[in-house]
């Protein structure tokens, strides 16, 4: 099992085309690399690390930035995977501490370049990346912000998932607790008399995965014994069994960054840069997991869009979503109908331009925009809208 590298927190941050000069008057070796120049940036670096990593990437191909103004306390190193094959053995890094910098660069790029995933569960296998798979988001609560009460009852909800498959939902996410804010915590008893009848009457129709969202691990447990194939943890792992569990059933488990807690998230949040303590967040909790049993390939990671995020950093957690690839585990993004998208449409509503309550459209073009920086699965209440956007937006990015 290779590290999750959570020392030196590396990303991906952007990516150019690469073409050394006279490089099209030389053939092209086999083993040379996707002529890609990949710039990562790189956490907490010694001076000394530092200085090894500048005359390495002098002599092999790399160009190495330090100290960026926009992200104080980082080294951004631009360097294409060949420079690691004309450095490789016997280059003399052997004993200086640099080999383990420079392997993290290059599993960083490996990670980075992943696109295709496979986890197990119960009933199978689920193959993510060939396409954009869609989660149905189905609220077993009476108070959700988006479809509270319309599928409390049992029978109503089972209903409106086996539509969710029908309208093309790849997994279904059942949920009992609503996490909106000014939202009240219930009783685990009360949670799991909410979704472990709907779970065990879905199991035995649906075609596809069932998740449920939950944050406590006994919930947990019953949901899987029930026929619930993957958890969904908003929490991070704030309850501690939840790994064990997870990884006692085999099961896939989505990793969210959240600031706070499920009810109390901070009015005000502020990160000194945003992305990388997301990154770092996960990778730590991605090494819980690891260390209590879960398969590093059943995990699937969530930047939290909306859990103890402003505005304005929810926006950006999508301008940079690409960043998180890094970690080499599927993404998976949710922001139907969530307060940024209200935010950013208020003045529309003010001016009298929209006068809708629904924001379906508004949602789909964040959803496009998480595909296209690495979204593997999108997370969203309107299943046969995002099914369209995404089959358009895939088709887009293989071109």
């Amino acid at each position: 099992m290779v590290s999750l590298l959570t020392r030196y927190n590396p990303r991906v941050v952007a990516v150019s085309p690469y073409a050394p000069y006279g490089a099209e008057k030389r053939p092209r070796r086999k083993d040379a690399g996707d002529g890609t120049l990949y710039t990562i940036s790189l956490d907490d670096l010694s001076g000394r690390d530092r200085n090894l990593l500048s005359r390495w990437a002098s002599g092999a191909g790399g160009r190495l930035h330090a100290e960026v103004n926009d992200r104080p306390g980082s080294t951004l190193l631009s360097v294409n995977e060949d420079a690691f094959r004309r450095t490789a053995s016997g280059s003399g890094n052997a004993g200086t501490g640099l080999e383990h910098v420079l392997g993290t660069l290059e599993d960083t790029i490996r990670r980075y370049r992943k696109n295709r995933f496979s986890l197990s569960h119960g009933g199978g296998m689920l193959k993510l990346g060939q396409r954009t798979c869609v989660m149905g988001i189905l609220n077993v609560t009476p108070d959700s912000f988006y479809d509270g009460g319309r599928y409390f009852e049992t029978e109503k909800a089972v209903a409106h998932g086996l539509r969710l498959i029908e309208e093309g939902a790849g997994i279904i996410d059942v949920g009992g607790v609503s996490t909106r804010p000014g939202s009240q915590p219930v009783s685990r008893e009360e949670e799991l008399g909410r979704i472990i009848p709907v779970i065990k009457e879905l199991a035995g129709h649906a075609k596809v995965p069932i998740s449920v969202d939950t944050y406590r691990a006994g919930v947990a447990e019953k949901a899987l014994e029930a026929g619930a194939q993957i958890v969904n943890d908003i929490s991070g792992f704030i309850d501690k069994d939840m790994a064990r569990v997870v990884a006692s059933a085999g099961a896939p488990v989505v990793i969210m960054h959240i600031k706070g807690r499920p009810h109390r998230m901070p009015r005000n949040p502020a990160y000194k840069d945003l992305l990388a303590e997301i990154a770092l967040f996960i990778r730590k909790k991605a090494d819980e997991a690891v260390s209590a049993g879960v398969n590093e390939a059943n995990i699937i990671i969530d930047p939290g869009i909306g859990f103890g995020k402003s505005p304005g950093q929810s926006l950006e957690v999508l301008r940079r979503l690409s960043e998180l690839r890094s970690l080499g585990l599927p993404i998976m993004v949710g922001t139907s109908n969530k307060g940024f998208i209200k935010h950013i449409l208020k003045p529309l509503r003010q001016n009298g331009t929209l006068d809708a309550d629904s924001i379906t459209h508004a949602t789909l073009a964040s959803v496009a925009l998480a595909i296209e920086k690495g979204a593997k699965i999108v997370r969203v209440h309107e299943v046969r809208e995002a099914v369209q956007v995404a089959a358009v937006t895939d088709a887009i990015k293989r071109e």
